[in-house]
């Protein structure tokens, strides 16, 4: 896909001069959410934001037939575009994906690929809370070797910063309960599987705060993206016990399980409160920990 974009740019522009010396295209595709936790389901959109790290003053090649030379962030913007409308393309069976990009740095208002540096700085000084919740389920799914590092530096330096708990706790509970407010549809006996009481928003953000909370102190809790892999990563910790652990994970698969039907037979997010058991085991454990 992005080798296909890349080449129809190319044909209008050339390429930016530091690829031909790098030997790389110099872009990098970082993933969010169910694509960056490996975790993608039947309607999954795609949350993507897209860096580069091409040197200041980089222009591309152009081309023999005399169009002219465009500046490489120009080159990247185009590309990202070129991507999109690829994903974004109808087909017979649909489109591919939905592409989500509002976790760039300042959302829709934002450039649609920025440079790297930026994206760090970004993290580091002005990024919300919630933007580095969203750092725990993010990972590079292309890019070279170069900038990988790059963004694994960032990611780490951010995850494992030293936090007020008081404030983090305040602000992790501020925003979920923003999002129960806007988006739960529970309604009598109907239970929002993502988000309701208990549901799977709820384990996401425990999973989110718990890594922010011990990153500092304990650095491999910043290898998984997966919230099966951290919350077995808190149990060897012993940040939560094994009974728990085992909880938080069958609760959140046999979620996600009625999610997928739901979304397979076209029916609303919704199940019926009797068929959680353990609903009210995660919202206690939602209350011991936040």
């Amino acid at each position: 896909m992005i080798n296909i974009a890349w080449q129809q740019v190319a044909n209008r522009f050339g390429v930016p001069k530091s690829t031909l010396e790098s030997n790389s295209k110099g872009f990098a595709v970082i993933a969010y959410g169910k694509t960056g936790g490996n975790e993608l389901s039947y309607g999954s959109d795609l949350d993507l934001v897209f860096v580069h790290h091409s040197p200041e003053n980089d222009e591309t090649t152009g081309l023999a037939n005399g169009d002219k030379q465009v500046a490489a962030s120009q080159f990247y913007m185009k590309l990202a575009q070129r991507i999109m409308h690829i994903f974004n393309t109808r087909m017979n069976s649909g489109i591919l994906y939905e592409l989500d990009m509002r976790l760039r740095p300042s959302g829709n208002s934002g450039v649609l690929v920025i440079h790297i540096n930026t994206f760090g700085q970004y993290q580091m000084q002005d990024a919300w809370t919630w933007e580095h919740q969203a750092l725990v389920r993010a990972r590079l799914v292309y890019g070279n070797e170069v900038i990988a590092k790059e963004f694994k530096a960032i990611r780490e330096q951010v995850l494992s910063k030293k936090r007020d708990l008081a404030k983090l706790k305040g602000e992790v509970r501020e925003m979920r309960e923003k999002m129960r407010n806007h988006l739960d549809k529970s309604e009598g006996d109907l239970i929002d599987i993502k988000q309701g009481l208990g549901g799977l928003v709820d384990i996401e953000f425990l999973a989110q705060y718990l890594v922010l909370a011990n990153s500092c102190e304990y650095p491999n809790l910043m290898e998984y993206c997966n919230n099966v892999s951290i919350f077995k990563a808190l149990a060897t910790l012993e940040i939560v016990s094994e009974e728990e652990k085992a909880l938080l994970i069958s609760t959140y698969q046999q979620l996600r399980d009625y999610g997928h039907k739901a979304t397979l037979q076209n029916e609303a997010l919704l199940i019926d409160k009797r068929l959680l058991t353990e609903q009210h085991k995660i919202t206690l454990l939602w209350s011991k920990f936040l």
